[in-house]
């Protein structure tokens, strides 16, 4: 009695069949290591997003003493990024002027009244006015008035002329990131020493 062998060979539709199974169930790893890169890429791309930039700045003063002058000046923050951000604080900083160096008084912020958002000023002394600050939103291409209040000396220029830099920060948070960034900006100061 003689047995007789023969080779079986795979049919192809099974071996295209174990192809196709090692492919789907590729996907889901795929898609897994596509959105771990895509949240990873997106947190450091948030975690470095710094829209906000200042515009503007105009000053006035009144005086407290011959050579002192209670100076407060608006500026506009300005969000040109393409998503909008949260601006949480806006912390006192300082005057460094030719003649005097003080603390800025507790910024204040521009009521939402007028397109450009510019503050009022007091009837008695002209100074800018503002309200206290509390936390706003800051969308694209928008603009919100910021107010600063500081002591300067009298100085040799004349008014109007930048004269000294003022520097604060600014804290906003955008998606669960939160950034502080500090503004240096030229000062105006508003009144010159006296004659004589």
């Amino acid at each position: 009695m003689s047995l007789s062998t023969v080779d079986v060979e795979p049919d192809q539709p099974d071996a295209a069949g174990l192809v196709d199974t090692r492919r789907k169930t590729n996907w889901p790893v795929v898609g897994v290591v596509a959105l771990v890169v895509l949240l990873v890429v997106g947190s450091i791309a948030a975690s470095h997003y710094q829209p906000i930039e200042v515009d503007g700045g105009w000053a006035a003063g009144h005086p407290i003493t011959t050579h002192v002058d209670e100076t407060t000046q608006e500026w506009l923050l300005r969000n040109t990024g393409p998503l909008g951000v949260t601006v949480v604080a806006l912390k006192s900083g300082e005057y460094d002027g030719p003649n005097s160096r003080s603390r800025i008084a507790p910024l204040k912020i521009c009521p939402i009244s007028t397109p450009r958002g510019d503050c009022g000023q007091y009837k008695t002394t002209g100074l800018i006015d503002g309200k206290a600050f509390h936390p706003f939103s800051l969308t694209t291409d928008t603009n919100r008035g910021v107010v600063l209040q500081y002591d300067t000396h009298c100085v040799t220029t004349s008014p109007g002329t930048p004269s000294g830099t003022v520097t604060f920060p600014v804290t906003y948070r955008f998606l669960w990131f939160t950034h502080t960034i500090v503004l240096t900006l030229p000062a105006n100061d508003t009144f010159a020493c006296p004659q004589g």
